[in-house]
């Protein structure tokens, strides 16, 4: 063992404060981006999640309209009436649905609308999708005619899906035409 002077290696050991600021600042920049990732894949998730219950949702709604309408066909003279009586305001079935795993938005009693539209003259604009409206729904050569709730051929039908998504409105539309013959 050597007594005496301290050389100046002996006083450069340990970090000096500054080098352990430095080194905490980019610990803690590394560890928040890695929860802000990590908080916004499970918002992604979450959010990939309830939109695969509703897309599941309207299309099996939208397919059981499809095969009451492939039934109904059978009698074409009661074929809207039929599928009114089912899928139209206060029918047996009614023209609302729930989705399980959904929050209805504000306002709203249940997730998911049947919309049976009866007008001929009705626009995209109005309905608010792409359906190629307004378009001649009961066949006599026109699309004129504001209810052919009575002799159609063809139904437009709206299915869409409305929630809330952490206080956001979120929604899914899908169209489609059924037939009766």
């Amino acid at each position: 063992m050597k007594i005496g002077k301290r050389t100046g290696k002996d006083t450069q050991r340990g970090f000096t404060v500054i080098e352990m600021a430095l080194a905490t600042t980019t610990l803690l920049v590394g560890i928040m981006s890695i929860s802000a990732a990590t908080l916004r894949m499970y918002q992604t998730g979450r959010q990939n999640h309830e939109k695969t219950l509703a897309y599941n949702a309207v299309h099996a709604v939208a397919e059981r309209i499809n095969s009451a309408s492939a039934v109904a066909s059978s009698s074409p003279d009661t074929w809207v009436e039929t599928i009114l009586d089912t899928y139209g305001p206060g029918g047996t079935i009614g023209s609302s649905f729930e989705v399980d795993g959904l929050t209805p938005q504000v306002g709203s009693s249940r997730v998911g609308v049947i919309q049976i539209i009866t007008d001929e003259t009705m626009t995209d604009e109005e309905i608010g999708t792409v359906m190629g409206m307004p378009r001649d729904l009961n066949g006599d050569g026109d699309a004129l005619d504001t209810d052919v709730s009575g002799d159609a051929r063809m139904l437009a039908i709206l299915v869409t899906a409305r929630w809330r998504d952490k206080g956001v409105k979120a929604y899914l539309k899908h169209p489609l035409y059924i037939m009766g013959y």
